[in-house]
């Protein structure tokens, strides 16, 4: 073989791509990935980057295209990988989206004979992201939007990105120009000085609310004035945030915030549902293909009204809140506490109240969840009339035993409140007027903030969780003004829906997942291939994958989420 040389020039054929979406080109047997190049098209390229497993080739000239390319929409998406599939007519996009799912299902789970089934498309393959974070920096002086190369920290100045909501694109332009009349300094990544290091601009599709956040280095540069200035020239600015964030760091946003306008959270619609988004919570960028992708979930797990569901990394609580008047109970967690605290709210504002949500990793809070339900099958949490310690009233039939235990006589220890059907016992007493004795105050939204509040239909809502002694505390629900107890037995989950980062599954969490004995089994996944490895450890369980069907959430891009459904054999 000749040895391949940097900056020397080749004719090449295409013969397949990357999962990137890059042309793969052989030089006697040596690969070299080009962008903006297909299978079967010929080209002369030029060399850029030679390692012993690979090189990198640049397009110089097309001899020979593809049927199936199209006219680049804009070549700076291509530079810096914001639309790497743009040349590909998009019926050919979703072909590609498939085979790589029957790639990495092949390659790293090991099945061959899965049924993954065609990409289910956009209507819309531009203009179609709700979110935009969009770096800034001087150019030649002045304060510039724009993205960077890809693999490198050559800034390109961009105005049109294609791929983001036209209003989105608008904004970016109207805070860019206020920051340069109010003389703030873009952040220099070199000197780790300057002001504003990102714009980010997020606006709800349905009901035309608009939230921007300026991520700063340091504390000043946002004024009243600057804010004022925005949101006279963008009436739809409904809320306005600084992020301050001091690293030297690719992470964009830091820990500190300070709300300048308005609240930290703008409203959008999904499925019917309205959903309060903070300006940290996860939330799908592509609204028309997320209701698809949420439908294909919540039909993949053939859900009954006898059914309580684990809804794993459930973020601001979309699906769980999606699917909550399909099942009895629906049990939520997620790490970043944020995005519970968002989640409670939308549970509300959309009057579900058969849901508990708990902060934490996904592993901790399932093996606590776990603990939980094992106890109650040991007969731990037995509910009925049975005597307190201290010759207090007894529990109603059906009424809800919360924060109490059984002491080693049988009796319940007076640890917490015994509810009968007009009167609560709060800490083990009765306030004078036989009523309730809470210990809540109101938040800032003037609603009852403690363990227990007063849902729409005048109950409480209570949730699920273990303590550190292992006692069950603020289980079941009260709905209708009626004290009811529904039984911790008929509240083990029987499905779970995944719906991980793209790093995927712990193994610990499979594990005790597994455990369950769940019938069913969701996994949405925005990585196929950590995917792919995961169902092929659930696969040592007894799990076996009914099919994938894939989404393309992503036009323009190479990216794919997929909707995977397993059953146990």
């Amino acid at each position: 073989m000749n040895k391949i040389e940097k900056n020397q020039v080749y004719t090449v054929i295409c013969q397949d791509l990357t999962h990137e979406g890059m042309g793969v080109c052989k030089i006697d047997g040596y690969p070299i990935f080009v962008d903006n190049l297909l299978p079967e098209e010929e080209a002369i390229i030029k060399v850029i980057k030679v390692n012993k497993a690979y090189g990198i080739g640049k397009l110089v000239e097309l001899k020979k295209e593809a049927i199936y390319r199209v006219p680049i929409l804009d070549k700076k998406g291509t530079w810096t990988g914001t639309m790497p599939l743009q040349h590909m007519a998009y019926e050919h996009q979703l072909l590609f989206k498939q085979k790589q799912v029957k790639n990495v299902m092949y390659k790293i789970a090991k099945m061959s004979d899965i049924d993954v089934r065609q990409t289910i498309g956009a209507i819309h393959t531009t203009k179609y992201r709700n979110k935009a974070q969009i770096p800034v920096r001087n150019i030649n002086g002045v304060l510039t939007t724009g993205f960077f190369r890809k693999n490198s920290h050559e800034f390109v100045p961009m105005e049109d990105f294609v791929i983001q909501d036209q209003r989105i694109d608008d904004i970016i332009l109207i805070v860019r120009n206020c920051l340069r009349e109010h003389s703030i300094r873009a952040y220099d990544e070199q000197a780790h000085k300057g002001i504003v290091r990102h714009i980010m601009i997020r606006r709800g599709i349905h009901t035309g609310e608009v939230q921007v956040v300026l991520i700063t280095n340091g504390k000043k540069g946002v004024t009243n004035e600057l804010v004022a200035d925005i949101v006279d020239r963008a009436p739809d600015v409904k809320s306005i945030v600084q992020n301050i964030n001091t690293k030297r760091t690719n992470v964009i946003m830091g820990n500190e915030q300070k709300i300048w306008y308005g609240k930290d959270f703008i409203l959008d619609t999904l499925l019917d549902k309205t959903f309060a988004i903070s300006s940290k919570s996860f939330y799908q960028v592509n609204p028309e293909q997320t209701e698809k992708l949420y439908q294909e979930a919540i039909k993949a797990a053939h859900l009954t009204q006898e059914d309580c569901v684990i809804d794993a990394y459930c973020g601001i609580g979309t699906i769980g809140i999606c699917l909550a008047d399909k099942v009895k109970h629906v049990y939520a967690m997620e790490i970043v506490e944020d995005a519970i605290v968002m989640a409670k709210q939308n549970a509300l504002a959309n009057h579900v109240h058969n849901m508990t949500f708990e902060v934490g990793s996904a592993e901790t809070v399932l093996s606590k969840w776990v603990k939980m339900w094992e106890r109650v099958d040991s007969g731990d949490n037995m509910v009925g009339e049975r005597e307190t310690n201290n010759g207090g009233t007894v529990v109603h039939r059906e009424s809800l035993d919360d924060k109490s235990r059984l002491n080693g006589e049988g009796g319940l220890e007076n640890r917490g409140r015994l509810i009968g059907r007009e009167e609560m016992e709060n800490e083990g007493k009765l306030n004078s007027g036989g009523g309730s004795e809470i210990k809540s105050e109101l938040n800032d939204g003037g609603e009852i903030d403690n363990e227990s509040r007063v849902n729409d239909g005048e109950g409480i809502d209570n949730e699920s969780r273990v303590n550190d002694g292992g006692e069950i505390e603020n289980t079941g629900m009260i709905i209708l003004g009626e004290v009811t107890q529904i039984k911790q037995s008929a509240l083990r989950p029987t499905v779970l829906i995944v719906d991980p980062p793209r790093k995927g599954l712990d193994s610990s969490f499979i594990h005790t997942s597994a455990k369950l004995n769940l019938s069913r089994i969701v996994y949405v996944s925005c990585n196929p291939a950590t995917m792919a490895r995961d169902v092929a450890l659930y696969g040592e369980y007894g799990y076996v994958v009914q099919y994938v069907q894939p989404v393309d959430m992503f036009p323009g891009t190479s990216h794919v989420e997929c909707v995977a459904l397993l059953v146990k054999s």
